[in-house]
């Protein structure tokens, strides 16, 4: 008796039409859950975008003070290298 069950089962999970309509729900359950979850966390994310690029754009004043400070101080250095 199990055994007729399980095959029925087997052949009901292989069928064209529930893997049809698995495909249409699972699809529909997925694209809720991410609108979902977008919602919840799209300001999370524009923070943490907006925060990455404050940190670049510090990061490049950063090396750019350095260019000019090595480029001032290698000249100090030449000039009293010349006295």
């Amino acid at each position: 008796m199990e055994n007729i069950i399980l095959e029925n089962f087997k052949d009901f999970l292989k069928s064209k039409d529930f893997k049809k309509d698995f495909k249409k729900e699972f699809r529909t359950i997925l694209k809720s859950t991410i609108k979902y979850l977008f919602n919840d966390i799209y300001i999370y994310i524009v923070f943490l975008v907006i925060i990455i690029l404050l940190n670049f754009i510090i990061n490049i004043g950063f090396i750019l003070n350095f260019i000019i400070y090595t480029k001032k101080f290698n000249k100090l250095i030449q000039n009293i290298e010349k006295k």
